[in-house]
C-alpha cells in the first residue's frame, strides 16, 4: 500500500502530560487573567507539549505529517475545575501549539523563543482535521497528590484529501 491509499494503516500517538500549571480555562482567560499571565501558562502548556514529543520520538522536521486529528482528556484528583469540555478548549490550543514549529516573537532587540515540535507545519485545517477534548474519569487520590491533573493527547495521522484521487 501507498502513503496515499486511504486504507493504509495511519500512525497513531498517544502522549501522557502531567499538567505543568494551572489549566487554561475560558472563564479565566476571559476575566481574571491578563496577557501576560496567559502567555506564560500557554508556553508552559507548550513546553510540556514538546517535551512530550521528543520523549515519544514524534515525526518532525522532513518527517512532519500533513494531516492529523486530535481528541484530548483532562483528568483530574477530585472535582474538575470546570463543569463543561469547552471550557478547557484554551489548554487543547496551547497542546496544538505545542505541535507547530518553534518560533520566534521579535521584541525590540531581543527574539523570544516560543516552544513548538513541528509534528505539524501549522495549525490551520489544511494540516488538523480536529480537535475535541473532555473531561475524563477523576483520578484516583493516590496519585499525583499536590498537581492540576493529567492531560491524555491521542493524534491520529490521516490521509490528506487530495491524497483519495
Amino acid at each position: 500500500m501507498s502513503d496515499s491509499d486511504p486504507a493504509a494503516p495511519r500512525r497513531v500517538w498517544q502522549l501522557t502530560i502531567l499538567a505543568p500549571c494551572e489549566w487554561l480555562t475560558a472563564n479565566k482567560i476571559n476575566g481574571t487573567w491578563n496577557r501576560y499571565a496567559r502567555s506564560r501558562l500557554t508556553r508552559q502548556w507548550r513546553q510540556a507539549i514538546v517535551d512530550s514529543c521528543r520523549q515519544g520520538q514524534l515525526p518532525t522536521g522532513e518527517h512532519r505529517l500533513d494531516l492529523i486529528q486530535v481528541e484530548a482528556i483532562a483528568r483530574f484528583r477530585g472535582r474538575p475545575p470546570v463543569r463543561d469540555s469547552e471550557n478547557l478548549r484554551p489548554t487543547l490550543k496551547a497542546a496544538i501549539d505545542g505541535l507547530t514549529p518553534e518560533r520566534y516573537l521579535s521584541r525590540k532587540e531581543s527574539r523570544i523563543p516560543v516552544p513548538g515540535w513541528g509534528l505539524i507545519p501549522d495549525d490551520s485545517d489544511k494540516h488538523l482535521a480536529r480537535a475535541d477534548i473532555r473531561v475524563g474519569e477523576p483520578l484516583p487520590k493516590t496519585v499525583i497528590a499536590d498537581h492540576p491533573g493529567l492531560l491524555i493527547i491521542t493524534i491520529t495521522e490521516l490521509a490528506p484529501a487530495n491524497s483519495l484521487f
